[in-house]
């Protein structure tokens, strides 16, 4: 579904359910909709990526393509490296293989003594840059995504506390439905590896 779409729905219910004349413009209800689109992928992250990149001796640091959020994996050699904080990086004295992730930078230690090939894995979030962006989270997402959404619009209220207290309602729906996608995904993941076995 693209974002536009989204939001012409939206506000279609929105001036169904406000007894008020109040309108809102297409471009507060599109930062509305990123800021949603963009923390339900850091609650239930969906999009992976599994990048290969070259290594060269004596260098460090490396980038990914995307900014990492969640189950960061780092593979050399078919050996994978422990993640660990920044500071424990520079100060590792014993030959154990970790690295660091921050932003889309990769630090690892020890230095690579020769030329070799790595595979990183990682969730990520896609952001939505305008309002022609397609929302492209898995289908059972779209009423999460439209509830949080309905939780931002009315987040600030203007004189009363009715709009407050749909933001909460809202949030409180959104809450649930998230706690339902969490369980149904590991349902499916468990059910996949006994199929597996």
């Amino acid at each position: 579904m693209l974002a536009k779409d989204f939001i012409l729905e939206a506000s279609l219910e929105l001036q169904e359910k406000n007894k008020v004349d109040k309108f809102w413009k297409d471009e507060e209800l599109f930062l509305k909709l990123a800021r949603a689109y963009r923390t339900i992928q850091s609650d239930i992250p969906c999009f992976t990526s599994n990048e290969k990149f070259e290594l060269k001796e004596g260098i460090e640091l490396y980038y990914t393509k995307h900014k990492a959020i969640k189950g960061i994996s780092l593979y050399i050699n078919n050996y994978k490296y422990v993640n660990q904080d920044k500071k424990y990086l520079f100060t590792n004295e014993s030959d154990e293989k970790i690295f660091n992730v921050q932003n889309k930078e990769i630090l690892i230690n020890p230095i690579p003594k020769s030329d070799d090939t790595g595979r990183v894995v990682y969730y990520y979030v896609k952001e939505l840059e305008n309002e022609n962006d397609y929302i492209t989270t898995p289908i059972e997402y779209e009423e999460a995504i439209r509830l949080l959404f309905f939780s931002y619009i009315f987040e600030k209220p203007p004189r009363d506390f009715k709009d407050r207290d749909l933001s909460i309602h809202y949030l409180k729906r959104y809450e649930i439905k998230k706690d339902e996608i969490k369980k149904r995904v590991n349902t499916k993941s468990v059910n996949s590896n006994y199929q597996r076995i």
